[in-house]
């Protein structure tokens, strides 16, 4: 698996040592159709303080979004381009990196012949709330979005 580790002059803006340590130590793994990490070229930094600005750790998405690190706290959030609703994610880079590991597993599992999506993504759930439980908070949420494309087959080779 790929993984993108951040500058230290580009992460250097997170406030939470830890959060900002996991960018540039460690990194974060590129997921082909879900995520792509990088170092935006033009804004670093979205938002304001009174909305709780990020760092932006992805470029856009399939749907134009991006993802972001929160400032203060290091807490994972989509952000959508075309009205910029955010979505929370994870609690910290490392858990999101975690779901997203365990995201990979199970979308190879949807390529084995007579795949049962829907018990795939029950157990995609299942890892992703052991990993981080306030992941799943949110309905519509990003997880969530994923688990439901997963239950329909959506990450089965041809779709």
């Amino acid at each position: 698996m790929k993984v993108h580790r951040y500058s230290a002059e580009y992460a250097e803006v997170v406030a939470d040592a830890a959060a900002r340590g996991f960018l540039v130590d460690l990194g974060l793994p590129a997921v082909p159709g879900v995520f792509t990490p990088a170092e935006s070229p033009q804004e670093r930094v979205f938002g304001d303080a009174a909305a709780g600005a990020l760092l932006r750790i992805s470029l856009g998405t399939e749907g134009g979004g991006f993802f972001g690190a929160g400032l203060l706290h290091g807490e994972i959030i989509y952000v959508t381009e075309y009205n910029s609703q955010r979505f929370y994610v994870n609690s910290s880079p490392e858990l999101f990196a975690g779901c997203l590991e365990a995201f990979q597993e199970h979308a190879a599992r949807c390529a084995s012949a007579g795949a049962d999506f829907e018990a795939i993504a029950e157990s995609l759930g299942e890892a992703i709330e052991r990993i981080d439980p306030p992941a799943l908070r949110d309905d519509p949420g990003f997880w969530r979005s994923l688990l439901f494309d997963m239950a329909n087959g959506d990450y089965a080779p041809g779709q």
